[in-house]
């Protein structure tokens, strides 16, 4: 679907959609009551992975045949850095949370706004 969005309208205006439209479930993940709903804002959370064939796309446009692979690559492998990066230090937020006195319940729920910022 984002492949000929970003064909019609570029790379652009289709990254700002996908990052506009798709952070607010990350926002609101937080607020789940059940696990229906968490699963539910994971779900569209899980659109944000659009965001890679965008970069493709933007990438390949932008940078001469004979580099754009390695360009590729490297906008890739920043991606996947960031997403590990958030995996591990997630944890640590949660702690800090709870180091300013939420209990768990909470601290999970408020550490959740950090990605989506």
């Amino acid at each position: 679907i984002i492949g000929p969005v970003a064909d019609r309208w570029g790379p652009r205006w289709a990254q700002s959609g996908l990052l506009c439209v798709f952070s607010i479930p990350a926002y609101l993940v937080g607020t789940a009551q059940n696990f229906a709903m968490f699963c539910t804002a994971r779900f569209f959370i899980g659109m944000l992975g659009g965001t890679f064939v965008v970069t493709q796309y933007w990438t390949s446009i932008m940078f001469a045949k004979n580099i754009v692979g390695s360009a590729n690559a490297t906008s890739a492998g920043w991606g996947n850095l960031g997403g590990g990066v958030t995996n591990a230090l997630m944890p640590q937020f949660v702690n800090l949370m709870e180091a300013f006195g939420l209990d768990y319940n909470m601290a999970w729920r408020v550490a959740m706004v950090i990605p989506a910022t």
